[in-house]
């Protein structure tokens, strides 16, 4: 990934799976799913989402949370929701 905006919110979101996740000897990249790879159940879940709102400074609707099964998803959804805030929208899915 090039330098810029885009990679910021990938360091982002991956400091953000290692505070909250136990990712033992795993390299975390945009594939790592969530459920199979770091074993991420619902309260594990709540537990980034609400990491993530605090890094980001955004709502994390609980239906785009459930939708997230990879690493790349949040990521995807944070640029989108970072694109989007920049040039006056309020929400990625809008």
């Amino acid at each position: 990934m090039q330098p810029g905006p885009g990679r910021d919110v990938f360091k982002k979101v991956l400091l953000a799976v290692e505070q909250t996740v136990f990712v033992g000897g795993l390299s975390l990249s945009g594939a790592s799913r969530l459920a199979d790879d770091l074993k991420l159940g619902r309260f594990g879940r709540i537990r980034l989402a609400l990491y993530l709102e605090e890094t980001f400074d955004v709502e994390l609707p609980d239906e785009d949370v459930v939708g997230f099964n990879t690493v790349g998803d949040i990521v995807r959804y944070m640029n989108r929701w970072s694109f989007e805030t920049a040039s006056g929208s309020s929400s990625p899915n809008h």
